[in-house]
């Protein structure tokens, strides 16, 4: 491609005169970038970062341009808007977050589900893209976690197996805290 383009030769009639270019388009499958979850903990609210993510089918790019800020509210539109899609916020419960958006990628948002999956979709919206996970606490409110890429990391590690007598040979099951799925 000559500098400065980007696109598919789409014809040239060999006259020298310039040819016709066309932008792609395409999907890169798995694709993410930014797109990152944080949360001060403690709290009802997280950030999702601005970024952009390929959508579940592989089929459309789905992106953030700016910020958006969610709380455990049933899901509603925008910034300081509810992210939960059915139901209300349980305790002790991983909550899967996605960015999601309507037909070709128009007018993205975020929202929570305790479906890994399959969360349920706003009306209108058809497009969703799983970024991460969190879990609610006690009071439910988010564990605060450190997102750096697809690495989460505990503020304060959980402590999953304190004093464990093994007193055989055999294997054991230890619950640990991480989300399911």
């Amino acid at each position: 491609l000559p500098p400065g383009t980007s696109g598919t030769l789409l014809s040239s009639n060999g006259t020298g005169t310039d040819p016709t270019w066309v932008s792609p388009n395409f999907t890169l499958q798995g694709y993410i970038a930014g797109l990152e979850i944080s949360t001060p903990g403690s709290s009802t609210s997280f950030t999702v970062s601005t970024g952009i993510g390929c959508d579940s089918t592989n089929s459309t790019m789905l992106s953030l341009s700016s910020a958006l800020t969610k709380t455990t509210s049933a899901w509603s539109v925008g910034s300081a808007g509810g992210a939960l899609d059915t139901g209300t916020i349980a305790t002790f419960t991983w909550y899967y977050v996605f960015v999601i958006a309507k037909a070709g990628g128009a007018n993205p948002d975020v929202l929570i589900s305790t479906s890994i999956s399959a969360p349920t979709l706003p009306a209108t919206y058809t497009l969703f893209r799983r970024i991460g996970a969190m879990v609610t606490d006690a009071s439910s409110h988010w564990y605060k976690f450190i997102q750096n890429g697809n690495t989460f990391t505990w503020d304060v590690p959980f402590a999953n197996a304190i004093s464990v007598a093994i007193t055989d040979t055999l294997g054991h099951l230890l619950t640990i805290s991480t989300p399911l799925g």
